[in-house]
């Protein structure tokens, strides 16, 4: 029989408490952390009803409009937006010209090329844009009206009709 030195369990005492301290810690930022979601989902319910612009290369024509956006990771010297159809072909191609990086806000009036007026509906859309004739980064924003909110896996997502569910950290911006 070796009984402990004070040492040892003076070392063992302040593990001990070490562990249960970090629990409790664990304990409580899990408690902050779900206060947060719940606050951020409150502040996210504002967006009902609200039109955003999320990563996206879908339109949609509703009585001759659609908007939708570009988010150009630098300046381009040409941004070209090219509507197709459900079958991939092009239905209506603008040149947009030079413009600078960042958020590019895009309109379309529903005219095709051959000028008919498309059906209202749901289109696909892609960007080509270029710098010194080099391809630079643009990036497809569809706007979208914010359906509901909901919280699911630490994160909260927005409801958005015809899309399903994005993240709120996906939002590039609110109109």
């Amino acid at each position: 029989m070796n009984p402990m030195d004070n040492a040892q369990m003076t070392s063992q005492r302040a593990q001990l408490n070490m562990v249960s301290g970090i629990n409790q810690l664990n304990s409580t930022l899990s408690s902050a952390l779900s206060g947060f979601q719940a606050t951020q989902a409150m502040q996210a319910s504002s967006l009902i009803g609200r039109e955003v612009l999320v990563p996206s290369s879908t339109l949609q024509l509703s009585e001759g409009q659609a908007k939708m956006g570009a988010d150009l990771a630098q300046s381009a010297d040409s941004l070209k937006l090219t509507v197709l159809d459900g079958a991939g072909q092009a239905l209506h191609s603008i040149d947009l010209g030079p413009q600078s990086a960042g958020l590019v806000q895009l309109d379309w009036d529903g005219a095709t090329d051959a000028g008919a007026a498309a059906a209202d509906g749901r289109y696909s859309f892609k960007l080509e844009a270029l710098r010194n004739g080099q391809s630079v980064t643009a990036t497809a924003l569809s706007a979208v009206q914010v359906g509901g909110v909901s919280l699911s896996n630490n994160s909260v997502r927005l409801s958005l009709p015809g899309m399903g569910d994005v993240a709120l950290a996906d939002v590039r911006q609110v109109r």
